[in-house]
C-alpha cells in the first residue's frame, strides 16, 4: 500500500493547481485501484486522453455511462435529474496509470504531457 501512496503524492505534488487531483485526508492511506483526475469539460477530457496516447500514455474513462443509465437498472425508473453530480462527473473525469512499480520518471512524463495540454 505505501507503494501506491508514493506514487499518489508524486501526482498530487505535480498536478496540484494544474487539475483536480484525488484527496486523501491527513493519516488516511487508499489501495488506489486507479488515480482519476478531474478535468474542467468533456472537450477537455477527451483532448488529454487523445494527447496522453500520442505519448503511448495509457488512460482510461472508467465509468462512461453512470450505473444509476445501466441497462440493469431501467426497471428502477430513476429520474436522471437526482444524479446530476454523476452525470457530471462521467463527463469530467480521466484515470491514469496506477501502480506500486511506476517510477519517479514515468510519473513526470505524465504530468508533463498533461501539464503542457492544460496550460
Amino acid at each position: 500500500m505505501e507503494d501506491v501512496n508514493r506514487v499518489y503524492n508524486l501526482y498530487d505534488e505535480r498536478l496540484k493547481g494544474i487539475v483536480e487531483t484525488p484527496l486523501i485526508p491527513d493519516g488516511f492511506y487508499s489501495s488506489f485501484a486507479q488515480y482519476t483526475i478531474k478535468l474542467k469539460n468533456n472537450e477537455q477530457r477527451d483532448g488529454l486522453q487523445v494527447k496522453l496516447k500520442e505519448h503511448d500514455i495509457p488512460s482510461m474513462i472508467y465509468y462512461v455511462k453512470p450505473m444509476h443509465k445501466q441497462d440493469a437498472f431501467t426497471y428502477l425508473n430513476i429520474n436522471d435529474r437526482e444524479f446530476e453530480i454523476t452525470n457530471n462527473l462521467c463527463d469530467l473525469v480521466l484515470s491514469l496509470p496506477m501502480h506500486p512499480y511506476l517510477s519517479e520518471e514515468d510519473v513526470d512524463k505524465v504530468c508533463k504531457v498533461i501539464k503542457e495540454f492544460i496550460i
